[in-house]
């Protein structure tokens, strides 16, 4: 693939998105493709060595705020006809209930989510100062001459200390994923705006 189809085929899964950021975008990526056939390799190494269509594609896409492409495709559109309006003006108890319904939901499992975390992560640090009580305690009764409880209080120390290092590994794991999850949901609702191979151009 020569350097121009390349650009090409990128610029154009990305048409839904605004010209002038995908044309800034796709600049990075012809200079990187000039300075390796400066280097010695072809337009088709060179091209290979940026790696697949796809993931440049994702990668841009991914950098464009979704406002901007909402603005683009809201841009793109034609005029409504008369009949839409009243369609969309009658319809408008019913399209907008589903969407504030669908909002408020996802928006409540997120809260939800972020319950849980914040509910493990109290856990984790209870246990925590658990532990430090239940060593202070230790140390009054072995210096008290009550080693037996002592003991016992040092045993369950550990035992704290294990739960407590157990929950902050999980509530540390499940943090790094929800804080990720707008990130991801975004990214899907983008990837509706990349255009996709047809059929033969697959095939080909």
């Amino acid at each position: 693939m020569t350097k121009s189809e390349f650009i090409n085929k990128i610029k154009s899964k990305l048409s839904n998105f605004p010209e002038n950021i995908v044309d800034d975008r796709l600049s990075f990526y012809t200079e990187m493709i000039d300075d390796y056939i400066d280097e010695g390799m072809t337009e088709v190494e060179a091209c290979e060595k940026l790696g697949s269509i796809d993931e440049i594609v994702e990668s841009i896409a991914g950098d464009i705020p979704l406002k901007d492409i909402a603005k683009k495709k809201l841009e793109k559109r034609r005029r409504l006809s008369a009949l839409e309006i009243v369609l969309l003006i009658v319809g408008f108890p019913i399209w907008f209930s589903l969407i504030a319904v669908s909002v408020s939901v996802l928006i409540t499992l997120y809260v939800a989510l972020w319950s849980i975390v914040i509910s493990l992560w109290s856990v984790a640090i209870s246990c925590g100062v658990s532990f430090i009580g239940s060593t202070i305690l230790f140390i009054i009764n072995l210096c008290n001459g009550n080693q037996s409880i002592g003991f016992c209080y040092l045993g369950l120390s550990f035992i704290l200390l294990g739960i407590s290092c157990l929950f902050v590994l999980l509530s540390k794991y499940l943090t790094v994923i929800i804080v990720k999850v707008p990130k991801f949901f975004f990214k899907w609702i983008k990837s509706f705006f990349i255009i996709k191979e047809d059929k033969n151009e697959e095939n080909n």
